[in-house]
This record gives structure tokens, C-alpha cells and sequence, in this order.
């Protein structure tokens, strides 16, 4: 009898479900895939963040500019003449006219303080852009009228380039002293106030002593003009107002110790990382009274944004960081009448 003899395969046929376990080249390419995705989603975050901290920075930057400009256009807005009517002449009376004994003056800032301080009528360097100079119920006062509300102040804004050391501590100025273009506030305590005399300058006395004080650093110009509603100017066309201005020609001009309904307001800023470089090089002054060469001094109805403009070019062109801040503020006592 033969003999069968079988043989049993014991293995059993790979299944569809089984899974083969991964190759180095596998793995490898896997984890350089992996870190592609990590570097991507590390460089977006990472730029993000850049993104964020230069807005943060520059935000920053010009904090100060920018709550000393919200400082400017307040004060301004309060601004005050009393404006009142009276005969022209109490000898001799013809007619009435607008009268007050307060004033409001804008123009050159080199000029008007050169006038205001006896000087000859051509300012000097020190000065940038316009100043401003006004009365208003600030009720900035002494001690002998503590509790008395609504009293006037003379108030004033102006840039001037200067050293810092007055309004440092002695052993701090040495080392901490700075040439930088700054916006100044003056505010006179109202006790300390002088008569206005019709026509006369002499009550502008801005100084540490009278009450002015650096208000922000590196404001490299304040530029003013009155207008009309919607930005006109049709009464008036230029950067220079004067409340007192013919006040008692016959007939009255509509400027006679009146407000216009609105001043423009633009103030530009520089950053501390550009003032600084500029003035290790010691050119700080030079570039800047170079970027304001010939600007701000025609009508500014027909200049103002070409001027800005070529401003914003020259600042640009010399590497400097800046801000500029625009408004316009219209005036709470503005009454501009066609009565002469």
C-alpha cells in the first residue's frame, strides 16, 4: 500500500487590513516635513510679533506728541476775547465798534517772540514754524486765589530747538542734557497777569519764570492758520492772525478782536532713535532747519499741502522717522459778523 504523505503551509496570505511598519527613508522624510511646517509656522508667528512690537513701538515713539498736540487743540478751543461794543472814540463818538482787552495772535514763532521780547522784528534761529498766543479760563492760579473759578490765563504754544539742562536736576543734567526741537506750553498764573494795552506785544513773555515749560520732545514744527467753515479762507488767507489787526480802522475789519470759526492745526513729530543719530553726527539742527527751509509761508490755502508734502519727502529722504498730526478746531466764541 502506498504511503501519501502532505505538507500543511502554515503561513497564512498577507491580509489588505495588515500594515507594514515604516522605512527609515519614511521617517525620515516625514520629520523633515514636520520641521518645514514648524519653521513656517515659527517664521509667521515670529513676524507677527516683529510686526507688533514695531506698531507698539512706534505708537509709543510719539505718545508724548501725540497727548501734547490733544493738549494744543484744547487749549486753543478755549481761547477767549471778551469781545464787547463800545463808542469808538469817548471824546468824540461816531459810531460802535468791537472792543477787547484781550488778544489773540498767531504767526512766525522766530518773529513773534522776537517782538514780544524787544528785539528787532526779524527772529532768530532757535524758533520753528508758528506760535500762538491767547487768553483762556485755564484757572491755573496762586495760592491767594485758591477756590476762585473761571479766571483767565495767558496761554501760549511755540517749538524752539534747545538744551533741556533748565528742567533737569543738577546732577542729573550733566549727563542727561539733550539739543532737541521741543514743543513748549506757556501758561501765566492769572494773578500774575498784566494790562493789555490795544496794539501792544509786551504781555507775551514765555519763560521758565512766567510759568513755560518743555510740554514734548523732538516736535519739530507747529504750523497754525485760521479758516472758515469747511476749511475756507475766504475773509483771510494766511498763517498770520491777529485780533488787534486794524481793530480800530473805520471800518472795522471782520478780524477786529473776533475769532475766526476755525484754526487749523498740524504739528509734526521725529522719533528719538533719528533725533539722536542726527545729533551724535551734530547735524541734528542743520538737517531739520534744512527739511523746514521755505515752508509754511505763503498762503496756505494754496501751500499748506504742497508744503507738506515736500516736507514729508525732505524728513524721507534724510532717514528720519516722523508722525505728523492734523486737525481743525473750531472756535467756541467765533462770531464772525457783517456788521462794520
Amino acid at each position: 500500500m502506498k504511503r501519501e504523505t502532505r505538507f500543511v503551509c502554515l503561513c497564512r496570505p498577507h491580509s489588505a487590513k495588515e500594515r507594514h511598519a515604516f522605512t527609515i527613508l519614511e521617517v525620515l522624510v516625514a520629520c523633515t516635513i514636520l520641521a518645514l511646517m514648524l519653521g513656517l509656522v515659527l517664521a509667521i508667528v515670529g513676524h507677527t510679533g516683529e510686526v507688533w512690537r514695531k506698531a507698539n513701538s512706534r505708537i509709543e515713539m510719539f505718545k508724548g506728541a501725540r497727548l501734547a498736540f490733544a493738549n494744543v487743540t484744547q487749549s486753543i478751543e478755549q481761547a477767549t476775547l471778551g469781545t464787547y461794543w463800545d463808542y469808538d472814540s469817548p471824546n468824540s463818538p461816531k459810531r460802535y465798534v468791537r472792543r477787547s482787552e484781550l488778544h489773540f495772535v498767531t504767526g512766525a514763532a522766530a518773529d513773534l517772540m522776537a517782538i514780544a521780547q524787544g528785539d528787532n522784528e526779524e527772529g532768530g534761529g532757535n524758533y520753528s514754524g508758528q506760535a500762538v498766543f491767547f487768553q483762556a479760563p485755564a484757572n491755573n492760579v496762586g495760592s491767594a486765589y485758591d477756590g476762585v473759578d473761571g479766571l483767565l490765563n495767558a496761554c501760549g504754544f511755540y517749538v524752539e530747538y534747545g538744551s533741556n539742562a533748565n528742567w533737569l536736576p543738577d546732577h542729573v543734567a550733566a549727563n542727561y542734557a539733550r539739543q532737541r526741537y521741543r514743543l513748549f506750553q506757556w501758561m501765566q498764573k492769572s494773578e500774575e497777569m498784566s494790562v493789555y494795552q490795544t496794539g501792544n506785544y509786551s504781555w507775551i513773555k514765555p519763560s521758565p519764570a512766567t510759568g513755560a515749560f518743555p510740554l514734548a520732545d523732538n516736535v519739530i514744527t507747529l504750523v497754525i492758520w485760521p479758516a472758515e467753515e469747511g476749511g475756507v479762507t475766504t475773509a483771510i488767507d494766511s498763517y498770520s492772525y491777529d485780533s488787534r489787526e486794524n481793530a480800530m480802522a473805520l471800518p472795522q475789519p471782520v478780524t477786529a478782536n473776533q475769532l475766526p470759526p476755525v484754526f487749523q492745526v498740524a504739528l509734526v513729530a521725529m522719533d528719538e532713535a533719528s533725533a539722536e543719530r542726527l545729533e551724535q553726527n551734530g547735524e541734528l539742527k542743520s538737517v531739520i532747519d534744512g527739511c523746514l527751509n521755505g515752508l509754511f509761508h505763503e498762503k496756505p490755502s494754496l501751500s499748506f499741502d504742497r508744503d507738506m508734502a515736500i516736507l514729508e519727502g525732505r524728513l524721507t529722504d534724510a532717514n528720519v522717522a516722523f508722525q505728523v498730526y492734523f486737525t481743525s478746531i473750531p472756535m467756541r466764541e467765533a462770531k464772525w459778523s457783517s456788521i462794520q
